[in-house]
Parts: structure tokens; sequence; C-alpha cells
């Protein structure tokens, strides 16, 4: 029986991790089916570890949103304990309801998100319902270390410099983003270096960091940390309405993004 795209992406997504690595790592986060995914956000790491799950990340339909949410919410829920039995100061969170998810969620799901985590849904679920009726419209957050720690000295501490980008790179090849979307200093800086050139200049593919946007000719709109980033409806209109742009105006490469 012949695999579906989304089945071999998944077989290679598993034998990319190995058994030794996926019990700490997170590879990504979307909204179903990663392979109609054509914008990318990119950070270093994860904040909080959702263990790789089968029926989150499933080969047969892809990445189930809310049950990710059940856990990620467990797994705050575990961390504000801890930091409040330390006497830690964290952040309060926003309430899910607050936000204008995306369609997989039920409105009065509840779960408390942490900042970073509630600007990239409210961001992308603006991206997606602007990229409704093309082929490729979802949104995908990954991270150029899939292992989730709680900052990045942490990381550097327990994973030294990881795989280099290395998972990062296998995700671009084999899912083709049109944007990609740099949040925090250590992405764009992992993009602009010599040696992960190869991954913009082959490709039809626009980064989009704090620096503005590359390669040269492009737009010069400007991506901060997303924990950072503004949800005032004029600025948040604003980056939509860019991210949207650039990926129409790629629509020629491969009918990528040909209307359904």
């Amino acid at each position: 029986m012949t695999k579906t795209a989304l089945e071999a992406f998944f077989d290679n997504l598993y034998l990319r991790l190995g058994s030794e690595s996926q019990d700490d790592a997170r590879p990504f986060v979307c909204y179903g089916n990663p392979t109609l995914c054509s914008v990318f956000i990119v950070g270093f790491n994860p904040a909080n570890n959702v263990p790789l799950d089968g029926e989150i990340w499933h080969k047969e339909t892809g990445f189930n949103l809310e049950l990710f949410y059940n856990k990620y919410s467990e797994e705050r829920a575990r961390r504000d304990a801890f930091c409040k039995q330390e006497n830690k100061k964290r952040s309060t969170g926003v309430e899910f309801t607050k936000l204008e998810p995306r369609r997989s969620i039920n409105p009065a799901f509840p779960c408390k998100l942490g900042r970073t985590r509630a600007s990239i849904e409210a961001l992308s679920a603006a991206i997606e319902r602007e990229l409704e009726g093309y082929e490729k419209p979802g949104v995908l957050e990954t991270n150029i270390y899939w292992q989730a720690t709680a900052n990045i000295r942490e990381f550097r501490k327990k994973f030294g410099d990881g795989d280099k980008g290395a998972s990062l790179r296998f995700l671009i090849n084999e899912l083709n983003p049109l944007v990609i979307l740099c949040h925090g200093n250590d992405a764009e800086q992992f993009f602009r270096a010599d040696e992960n050139r190869d991954l913009t200049e082959r490709r039809a593919l626009v980064v989009i960091g704090r620096e503005g946007a590359w390669p040269e000719g492009e737009d010069k709109p400007r991506c901060n940390h997303l924990s950072r980033f503004p949800r005032k409806k004029s600025n948040g209109k604003f980056l939509k309405a860019v991210v949207t742009e650039v990926v129409k105006r790629h629509k020629t490469r491969r009918g990528a993004f040909a209307k359904i």
C-alpha cells in the first residue's frame, strides 16, 4: 500500500529522532497536517516539555493541537506549583478564552498559556485565517533544538551545542516552507550564519527577523521575540498582512499556493 505524504513524513521524523531522544523531544506544534504548513515560526528550544506522544504526533491524522494543549496545561501547572514551592517568580499566563484560537480548539478550553505561547497561537490563527482557501494554509512552530528546558542557559549546560540545528534542517528539507519568522536573536543568527545560507539560497524562502527580511530585495518587516510581541490589533494586522503578502508572492513555486 502506498504511503501518504503525511505517513512518509512521520516515518522519516521518527527515524530522525531515534529511540534515545524521543522522551524529551518536542519537534513541532501545528494544527493538523504539517505537510500543509507554508509558514514556520522558529525559536531556540521549547520551554515546556510535552513528551513525544503518538496520539499527538500521529502519522495518519497529523498533529492533535487540542490534546497537545491538554498535556501542555498539565506541564505548566506542574511547573507553576514547583515555582510557588521554590518561591520563584513565574508569569501568571494568558487565559486561552481571551484569544482567537485556531479552529480545532473548544472556545471554552480551560487552559492558561505562557506569554510566548499565547502570542504564537494568536499569530498562527491570524495567518491561517488569511490563507484560508489555499493549498498550504498552515503555520508550524518549531525550534533550532527540540529538547525542552526552562531557559537557554539550562539547555547549554545539559546539551551543549545539541545537534547544531540538524533537526531544524530536517524539517525545512521535508516540508519546504515559504516563510520563516524568527522569534529571538538565536534563531535569526542561525539563519544568517554562513553555514546555513543554503537553506534560503537554494529555495524560494523568505526569513523574517528582528533586523528585517532576507534575501535582499524583499520587504523589510521585523519580528521580535514573540514573548514581547505586542498584541495590539493594529500591530498584529500589520505583521499578518506582510507575511501573507510575502507568501502569496511565492505562490508559483511548484504550484504550492494554487488556490483550491
